[in-house]
């Protein structure tokens, strides 16, 4: 009789406790139903920011391909008008009188050079 006295007192304690257990763990499932819909709300708050800001990023990277086609383009430019100028320099009258005056440097130094020797 006290051995089923004591079973019965183990088995009160034991579901006791597990009484205890599953009212905390319905305490913690009401408390993260109530967390859910402000989860939820800074969750939307939050892909809104985000979609904003990809939309300024974007913004920027069409900026930014615009300014550097615009580079890009003066460049060329640049880099054109140089080999007209360089062309017409070394084609006109400029150009036939550098090429005689370099002519004239090697002959002027050959004949030191040879002077020299002498």
């Amino acid at each position: 009789m006290l051995a089923a006295t004591s079973l019965c007192v183990a088995a009160i304690v034991f579901l006791y406790k597990l009484n205890l257990y599953f009212q905390n763990l319905n305490h913690h499932i009401e408390k993260i139903s109530q967390d859910i819909p402000t989860l939820f709300k800074s969750f939307e708050k939050l892909t809104r920011s985000v979609e904003e800001l990809s939309e300024q990023i974007k913004g920027q990277l069409v900026k930014t391909d615009w300014v550097i086609d615009q580079v890009k383009q003066r460049v060329e430019a640049i880099i054109r008008i140089e080999k007209q100028v360089s062309e017409t320099f070394k084609q006109g009258p400029l150009g036939a009188l550098l090429d005689n005056l370099g002519a004239m440097k090697k002959g002027l130094s050959s004949f030191f050079t040879t002077l020299a020797k002498r």
